[in-house]
């Protein structure tokens, strides 16, 4: 069975301390909640057409 954790109510996190906080805790996924949290949206979020790449690769 693979875990993850949802950022429901998580807020003013950056994309990179939830991979942080799912290696950590041996977490296999993070459930992305509400990407309009700045932490995924913004200009230089991790969900922008330019950047999934890089994020696909960061979280692998």
């Amino acid at each position: 069975m693979k875990f993850s954790f949802s950022t429901k109510g998580w807020h003013d996190i950056s994309f990179e301390e939830f991979c942080t906080a799912a290696e950590y805790f041996k977490f296999e996924g993070i459930e992305p909640h509400n990407i309009n949290n700045a932490a995924f949206s913004e200009k230089s979020g991790v969900f922008q057409d330019y950047s999934a790449a890089a994020t696909m690769a960061y979280a692998l």
